[in-house]
């Protein structure tokens, strides 16, 4: 038992001194290429930008560093592990010696794994039919290429060169190869793949601390755990004559060497300790970037700055119409339709609350009222129906209107000081002309309501509402191919003829948007397709005198990133 403990700690060791400053050396390399870049993410540390040279000639140079440190690692093990077998101790210093004194052939062996895997998985490409056969093809290659890991102690005991060492190894597996390929896969492939998959499935930054604690120790367990298997296999094959040969070819176990598990122990868990470390406490102030199914939340340590983006699942029509905030500050994002309620301020938990309907096309708006709710209104053929609602989506419904005809291409909502709402939808009529109908609610819960309808305006138009303090309701409606824009001012009972301004831009609107002022005095921007967008500002509450101007355009200037553009250069 104590030999067997010695030959472990002395593998350990060697892994220590070889594997653990390597990982620590890449991991600070690659962080120092990708610069900001790098993010906690789920309390893993990744990369979030794209990929560039630097990086990837970073990140390839670490991947062929690691693969032969790997190899050379495996070989020492194997070395310590077959000098045990042996009765001749080897130390972990002179088995790295000794490896690194074989490393064309290592380095060459590591060229041709790489070649047998790319081989592998071009083999399985060229595979037609259904994905069992490729899965088929790729195992039966796997279990063939997998027994070239015998030329490591050829190479290690024997001191063969590649090609010589080789052919040894096929020639000791013949007879059995299938079962040296049973026996490498369980010793060398499958505690890799455990461990490792155990820690990518832990997708909580919680998980993630015991996974680092844990797993990485155990991932640099797995390499003597190889080394004392293709010792193990390769022994049994060597006939008994060859082994006393083989037992003085190997190096000596050095004089001053003894085993010393608190550096075994030390070194082992270190880049796990770290790893969790980096996790729980973030001293270089990366960002801590936590997913779930539907959300993303972010934290800058630097700027202090937290985001939270949020996936609106199931609803592709129009979106997300409002941005609500409580007074607790627990923010909701709604629709006409939907509405997400987050149950703390940073959003990281939230839950769902749907709107009944009976089914059908809708059209709807929500507009945000002066204090922490918001007002629904929505047509589903043949109703007018309405709700007004809190920041936690308890809603109380308000009006439920009649509103006969065939389509109902837009519905636009405003809610005034006072908290009472203003509805605006049109309907379509024969002869290309939309009938415009405007509903001022006496009261925040709009179940007393005024209707009102303007004279037909052509159809398709773009159509914005406001609600005035003075009980005015103000109706914006763009053209969308004349370019002409009609401002429509109603009190309670009746709206007057519109102010109509011809040409605001001769390539028709893309949007409008209207507001008033605390006086009552509304002012409308208008966007035009091309061109800058215009702004109209009236002049008196019923809007029948109007002034007008043209908006700048903001462009970027076209300037290299990094330099100061020439004076008088800017628009």
């Amino acid at each position: 038992m104590t030999l067997v403990r010695r030959a472990w700690i002395a593998m350990v060791t060697a892994v220590v001194l070889t594997l653990a400053p390597l990982v620590l050396l890449i991991g600070s390399a690659l962080t120092l290429v990708v610069g900001e870049q790098v993010a906690l993410v789920n309390g893993r540390p990744g990369y979030t930008g794209q990929p560039g040279p630097a990086l990837l000639f970073s990140a390839a140079v670490g991947l062929a560093v690691g693969a032969f440190a790997n190899v050379l690692v495996v070989s020492a093990t194997t070395l310590i592990a077959a000098g045990r077998l042996l009765n001749r101790p080897i130390s972990p210093a002179g088995a790295l010696r000794a490896c690194l004194a074989r490393w064309p052939a290592l380095l060459g062996f590591v060229i041709l794994g790489v070649v047998a895997g790319a081989a592998v998985l071009i083999s399985s490409c060229l595979v037609t039919g259904p994905g069992p056969g490729r899965v088929f093809v790729v195992l039966l290659l796997g279990l063939v290429a997998i027994q070239g890991a015998l030329t490591i102690p050829a190479v290690v005991l024997e001191r063969q060169g590649l090609v010589g060492a080789l052919a040894r190894a096929l020639s000791v597996a013949s007879g059995k190869r299938l079962a040296i390929s049973a026996t490498l896969v369980a010793g060398m492939i499958l505690p890799v793949l455990a461990v490792v998959g155990a820690y990518w499935m832990s997708d909580r930054a919680a998980d993630v601390v015991p996974a680092a604690a844990i797993g990485l120790p155990l991932l640099l367990l797995t390499v003597p755990v190889q080394g004392a298997v293709l010792a193990v296999l390769f022994l049994k094959a060597v006939p008994e004559g060859e082994l006393p040969a083989l037992r003085d070819g190997l190096p000596g176990p050095g004089q001053s060497w003894q085993p010393r598990p608190p550096i075994a122990l030390g070194g082992l868990l270190l880049p796990g300790l770290l790893l969790a470390g980096m996790a729980v406490f973030n001293p270089l102030s990366w960002r801590e970037i936590t997913t779930g199914d539907h959300w993303e939340h972010t934290i800058d340590p630097r700027s202090g700055v937290t985001h939270t983006r949020l996936t609106w699942m199931d609803y592709d029509r129009d979106g997300i119409d409002a941005f609500v905030v409580g007074r607790d500050g627990r923010p909701s994002l709604v629709s006409a339709e939907k509405q997400l309620i987050c149950d703390d301020r940073r959003c990281r938990e939230h839950r769902w609350a749907t709107l009944e309907s009976p089914g059908g096309e809708v059209f709807g708006d929500v507009s945000v009222g002066p204090g922490d709710g918001y007002f629904v209104a929505r047509i589903q053929e043949p109703n007018l129906t309405s709700w007004l609602c809190d920041h936690r989506a308890r809603c109380v419904p308000g009006t439920d209107l009649e509103v006969p005809g065939r389509t109902f291409p837009s519905l636009v909502t405003d809610v005034g000081s006072d908290g009472r709402a203003v509805i605006a939808y049109q309907k379509n009529r024969p002869g290309h002309k939309a009938g415009l109908t405007l509903v001022t609610c006496r009261d925040p819960r709009c179940t007393d309501t005024t209707k009102a309808t303007t004279q037909d305006v052509d159809a398709e138009p773009i159509v914005d509402v406001a609600a005035s303090a003075n009980g005015r309701i103000i109706a914006a409606v763009a053209h969308r191919h004349k370019g002409t824009l009609s401002i429509h001012s109603c009190d309670l009972t009746e709206c007057r003829k519109p102010i109509v301004i011809n040409q605001v831009s001769r390539e028709g609107a893309q949007g409008v948007e209207v507001i008033t002022r605390p006086d009552g005095r509304p002012v409308v921007l208008y966007e035009g397709r091309n061109g800058p967008p215009a702004l109209v500002s009236c002049q008196s509450p019923d809007c029948a005198r109007t002034d007008s101007a043209r908006l700048p355009i903001a462009r970027p200037h076209p300037t290299a990133p990094g330099t100061r553009p020439a004076p008088g250069s800017l628009p």
